[in-house]
């Protein structure tokens, strides 16, 4: 490259690589082609998996253009200038989009810390945190930020691969998770496994009532699990069995699986167990990684986890396991409790509430709320901040978390739901104790089929009775742990089977005489074989 370019793309590096004003967006090179909605980037060595992924791509409806490294870089080899070129590269095809259809970049391609030119694979983007004296930040998001404020204008996801053999597995996860929807539980279930914070004191205790207060905000649609790795807990399973617990519940299939908790670029935090220490997650073991009958995605709210340029991290291990999900999203970097919080509170949201059609959106759209959304649990989450943070550094920890989210897998990854159910009516409303209540609902249009119907209590509210633990030795502590965990994960007080016809269900259920009076859920799945259906409604219990 000669020396004038090389300055002029310098000098544009100011923002998007580091300092905090906006972006110079620079001379954009025009596009010779129909607008695209949908761009891969990949490695020379990819190029072949790159176009089967682009014939792939184009047979579910997108425009795709695909750039090759020796195409948009040329023989560049400072990190900076190739990583400014491929933004560009991106913009270009971004200022000639359809502006009312969401667009997406896929990234094929590995990289390392000190790129230097190597066509093999593509450099991963840089932020330079001001804040905290020049940190930098590991970041695709540079490429999905077109205008310089630090938010993706698009939905950018990598292949962190360097094989073809890799990222053809890839698409064929992605291809089987959209062509196979198979209805059931997993449809509407969502998975969430946890360490404990660490920090010690009003700060823990902080922490974890923020954990459980943001996973009864999701919506109640769905069903929710928790393996908590805590020994007192109720939701703590068998030590020595609490990692082939979690694998199971990633195999079992659901939505959404979630861990939070401490994590680094291959390993997560362990159990404690009087004095003895047992594996969250043994990542040595992720051959028993054999999803059935759904894909989740794989949220990891942890440190390092995603750490793409420093080895193979987690993340880009549970891509390219064959039995393992298609779909990551993690941090690159040391991420701090107060964002991991904004996130995962706002990206369950987005999925469980707002439940956007691509993968892409949901990372999008997470992140837009991190920095825009505001209510009251927000607030609640802001004061624990001010606990732990000087003034003004939680705006610079949102910039900071922007950039080291990180989604592994194809942002145009669909998503199907089950259907909302409609006109869901109780009555009586409130309800008495000992009295029966009518429940009716539309579904949409759902042929004949069954359905579930259920009084549920609140996700916070134990429904049955805990046993003491034995200690450690006894015969039966094993079975009395078993019990208590799924006595704490199971919130069903009444439940029946119904039939339904065509586009209606509508069921009777009996509350129980001794049932305590508050707040309840009725809930409903139903299906037809090939589509299905869930909604739920609060329900009031007077005594």
């Amino acid at each position: 490259m000669k020396p004038l370019i090389t300055s002029l793309l310098l000098s544009l590096l100011t923002t998007a690589l580091g300092c905090g004003s906006e972006t110079t967006a620079g001379p954009v090179p025009p596009v010779e082609q129909p607008p695209v909605d949908y761009v891969i980037v990949a490695a020379d060595t990819l190029a072949g998996a790159a176009d089967r992924y682009r014939e792939y791509r184009q047979g579910t409806g997108h425009q795709v253009a695909v750039g090759l490294m020796s195409e948009v870089v040329g023989g560049e080899q400072d990190a900076a200038v190739a990583t400014e070129l491929i933004r560009q590269y991106v913009r270009g095809h971004y200022d000639v989009r359809d502006a009312d259809a969401p667009m997406f970049l896929l990234i094929i391609g590995d990289s390392t810390a000190d790129w230097a030119g190597d066509l093999g694979a593509v450099p991963a983007g840089a932020y330079y945190d001001d804040f905290n004296n020049g940190q930098k930040i590991t970041s695709d998001n540079v490429y999905a930020d077109m205008d310089g404020d630090h938010m993706p204008d698009l939905a950018v996801g990598r292949i962190a691969a360097a094989t073809e053999g890799d990222v053809d597995l890839v698409r064929q996860k992605v291809q089987t998770s959209e062509s196979i929807y198979q209805v059931g539980p997993w449809n509407r279930r969502v998975n969430a496994f946890a360490s404990t914070a660490g920090f010690g004191g009003m700060i823990d205790d902080l922490i974890e009532t923020l954990a459980f207060t943001i996973v009864e905000s999701a919506s109640y649609d769905f069903d929710v699990s928790m393996t908590y790795a805590k020994q007192d807990s109720p939701f703590v399973f068998i030590p020595e069995q609490f990692s082939d617990k979690v694998y199971e519940r990633i195999n079992e299939g659901a939505l959404w699986v979630v861990y939070v908790g401490h994590g680094d670029v291959d390993a997560f935090a362990t159990l404690e167990w009087n004095g003895s220490h047992y594996p969250i997650l043994d990542t040595a073991e992720l051959d028993e990684l054999a999803v059935t009958h759904r894909q989740p995605i794989l949220c990891v709210v942890a440190c390092l986890t995603g750490a793409f340029d420093s080895g193979d991290s987690f993340s880009e291990r549970v891509l390219k396991a064959a039995g393992g999900p298609s779909a990551i999203l993690s941090s690159t970097e040391i991420s701090h409790p107060l964002t991991n919080a904004i996130f995962i509170y706002e990206s369950s949201q987005v999925v469980t509430h707002l439940r956007p059609s691509t993968l892409g959106e949901v990372f999008v759209m997470s992140k837009e709320r991190m920095v825009n959304h505001q209510d009251a649990l927000r607030d609640e989450i802001d004061s624990f901040g001010e606990l732990m943070l000087a003034p003004g550094e939680a705006a610079a920890l949102l910039l900071t978390h922007l950039h080291m989210y990180t989604l592994f897998g194809d942002p145009g990854s669909r998503i199907v739901y089950p259907q909302s159910v409609t006109d869901l009516v109780l009555s009586p409303m409130p309800a008495t104790t000992g009295s029966e209540i009518t429940i009716a609902a539309s579904l949409g249009d759902l042929g004949d089929g069954d359905g579930l119907v259920t009084l549920e209590t609140t996700r916070s509210v134990l429904a049955g009775e805990l046993e003491s633990v034995p200690a450690d030795g006894d015969p039966n502590r094993d079975a009395v742990i078993a019990a208590n965990y799924q006595t704490a994960n199971d919130k069903v007080i009444v439940s029946q089977s119904v039939s339904h016809s065509a586009g209606g269900l509508s069921a009777t259920l009996q509350i129980p005489a001794d049932l305590a009076a508050g707040d309840y859920y009725v809930k409903i799945y139903a299906d037809d074989g090939a589509s299905d259906a869930m909604g739920s409604v609060l329900l009031v219990v007077e005594p």
